[in-house]
């Protein structure tokens, strides 16, 4: 695999910009998600069939399996990290880019 220091301005740019755009759409999905779960899943917590993790969407409590809840927040942690990865390389494309200019 290629190190970051060996790929080009525009592989380095091309990579940021993609991950930027999926941790955008990421967000978005565990937005409307959240929006979705809490108006479809029930507001009474029902220990036989497993709903006891709260979603609380500004008083209005709905309860989640633990499928739902952990598919549910796996959006919020992908966008976190794809957050990170685009912040990454847009910092070393820039460096990438000072380097150029500064010869």
């Amino acid at each position: 695999m290629l190190a970051l220091s060996q790929m080009s301005m525009k592989t380095k740019t091309t990579v940021a910009r993609c991950a930027a755009v999926l941790a955008l759409a990421s967000w978005i999905c565990f937005i409307e998600l959240y929006i979705y779960l809490d108006h479809t899943r029930p507001h009474k917590i029902d220990v036989a069939v497993g709903r006891i993790y709260s979603l609380n969407n500004h008083g209005s409590i709905a309860y989640l399996t633990r499928s739902e809840h952990t598919f549910l927040y796996a959006f919020a942690y992908v966008a976190g990290a794809l957050v990170v990865v685009a912040a990454v390389f847009h910092n070393a494309s820039k460096a990438t880019n000072a380097e150029r200019f500064g010869k």
